[in-house]
Formats: structure tokens, sequence, C-alpha cells
């Protein structure tokens, strides 16, 4: 930010800074503004903004230009959608990488965008006879979004081969539901073929839309059990119910994920993509280890979290859980990575 500051507080024409990132830093060089602040920081309140989400539509048939951070943890993208549905019309595009101060962190981006926005409104083919007098949408300007989920969550899907504890917060699934052995059931391998179809549609969808986001499809997950979890064995998966999932974005949402699922199994003939769904998912305190090698073989690694379970003083509930990092259709069965993931509670 301090050298995006030395940029952007520059006098035209000058080779010294108006404002020194010093003196703009200074506010909150005390205690009592630094506590301010984080309190500011930890609990936005973005009722607040509803007056101001509300007077949007009046801009609805003027040009205009909206600019958000990539990697803003006071406003969030949620936050981003809401203002975008009141304001369809606009040109919006998201600095990469950029904090909450936009025009601080990519001060040359940020004014790249402005004057190229401000050329492209100012074009003689306007007409006032036109409703819609000055509004243009769909511009592609060089600026997108890019995350990467299974970065953010490190500790999720980059489990260590030591049993460890985790924490594992509500996130948002693709899901479909089965039963049986999955080496032999062809409902298995159509809802695989039905996830991973929807979720690169969701994928391609939200790089095209207004936030042009772009993400890489995570990894393929699954939930195994029996109704008595204390018979719930390797050695009779023919006894097992399932449910295999895919992690999504925050921005997918029901109504996204519904006519994705509705192009999918037209489009493809997969009639298991209708039977997605979208769900919020909580594992909370869980025991994860990683397993190296064939899913045949996971047995002794499965023995090992229980009993790092047992000896850390907690009980296992809830269902199996397994991450599958590696792609068996690539992939030599002894290179194969699994995370295998055990929610927990205090005894």
């Amino acid at each position: 930010m301090v050298e995006g500051l030395s940029v952007a507080y520059r006098q035209e024409g000058a080779g010294e800074p108006v404002v020194t990132p010093t003196a703009y830093l200074a506010p909150f060089a005390g205690r009592p503004e630094l506590r301010a602040l984080l309190w500011a920081l930890r609990s936005p309140r973005f009722e607040e903004f509803d007056e101001t989400t509300a007077g949007l539509g009046r801009l609805r048939a003027t040009p205009t230009l909206t600019a958000w951070a990539n990697r803003d943890l006071l406003l969030p993208r949620a936050e981003m959608r809401r203002l975008l549905r009141a304001l369809p019309t606009a040109d919006t595009r998201v600095g990469d990488p950029a904090g909450h101060f936009l025009q601080e962190d990519q001060p040359q981006q940020v004014a790249q965008l402005a004057a190229t926005f401000l050329t492209s409104t100012t074009q003689p083919d306007r007409h006032d006879g036109d409703p819609g007098h000055g509004a243009r949408t769909g511009r592609e300007i060089t600026m997108s979004t890019k995350i990467d989920p299974k970065r953010e969550l490190r500790q999720l899907y980059r489990a260590r081969r030591a049993p460890e504890l985790v924490e594992v917060p509500a996130l948002a699934f693709l899901m479909i539901d089965g039963h049986g052995d999955p080496n032999a059931s062809p409902r298995y391998q159509a809802a695989l073929q039905a996830l991973y179809g929807v979720s690169y549609a969701l994928k391609f969808a939200l790089k095209r839309g207004p936030l042009q986001l772009d993400y890489p499809v995570m990894p393929l997950e699954g939930l195994w059990w029996v109704p008595d979890m204390s018979e719930f064995s390797i050695e009779h998966k023919s006894d097992w119910d399932w449910t295999m999932m895919i992690m999504q974005p925050a921005e997918v949402t029901p109504e996204l994920a519904e006519e994705a699922a509705r192009t999918v199994a037209g489009k493809k003939q997969l009639t298991a993509a209708t039977e997605l769904r979208l769900e919020r998912y909580t594992e909370g305190a869980s025991a994860q280890i990683l397993h190296l090698g064939p899913y045949a073989d996971e047995g002794p690694t499965i023995e090992r979290l229980h009993a790092f379970i047992e000896e850390q003083g907690y009980d296992k509930r809830g269902k199996h859980h397994e991450v599958y990092l590696g792609d068996p259709r690539r992939s030599a069965p002894e290179r194969l990575k699994t995370i295998i993931r055990q929610p927990i509670r205090q005894r």
C-alpha cells in the first residue's frame, strides 16, 4: 500500500508526493485509533448501506463504472453482488490484487480503468433519442477477479501425513446422494459426471458474467456412512450410503446452480444433474490425515486417525469424509492423495 500511496498522491508534473504515506497513516498510529479501526473492521454494519442501495436505481440510464477489490476483507463479494443487483447496467471490474483501498493498492490500474471508461462514454455514437442515452453494458476492460478456495482453505486441502485437529467452517457444496459399492454402481459414475459437468458450467458462467470471477474447480469429496456408524467397515462397501460433493464459491447461488444443472442435463443427457442440490455443510471440530496410495489401502491410515482421536480425548461423530486430491484416471495408484477426515466431539 505504501508503494501505491507514493504514486496515487503524487502531484501531476511534480516529483514530490502531495500526501506522504507517513502522513496518511498518522491517524492510525495511536492505540485508541487502532482499536476503533479494528472494531469497525470486525463489526461492519451492512444494513446501513440499504438507503444507498435503494437509490442506485436512479443511475440505470447513466453511464456508471464500479470497481471492486478482490481481497477486500471489509466489504466481501456478497456485498458486491447486492450492489450489482441494484445497478445491473454498470460496467463492473475487479482489481487484482487489491485490498479495501483499491485506489491505493492499484493506483495505475484504477487510473487506466477510469480513463478507458471516460473515453468510451464520451464517444459521439450516443443518441439523445435513445431512452438509455449514455448507458452501455458489458465492455471488456482488463480487470478480473481470480480466487483459489483451495489456497484460502489450505488447512483443509493440504493435510499432513500425521493426524491433526482442524476446525471446518460451513461451506457450500453441490451434492448428490446414493447407496452401495462405488466400484460396482452405475449411479455412482453418473453422479460424478453430473457433479463435474455442473461445476464446470458454473465456473464458466461466473467467469463470463458481470463478476468476471475465475477460480479452479475444487476437488471431489465424499461422505460415507451406514445407519450405525459403529458397524462402518471398508470391507463392506455394498452397505454404504454416500454423498458425493464438490465445494462451490460463495458467488454460486441456488438459482445459478439450478440453471447450470438444467443446461448440463439437456446438453449432455445427464439426468443425474437434475438431482444435484446446493447445500451448506458444517462439520466443525474434526481430525484429519493424508493417505498416500490406492483407496483400497486406506485401512491402516483410518486406524491411525481413529487412534489419534481416542488419544486426544475425543469421540467420533458424524460421517466418514474423504477429499480426493488425486485423479485416479491420471495418477498411478501409489501416487493418489486422499484426505481422510472425521468429525469429533469432546467426551
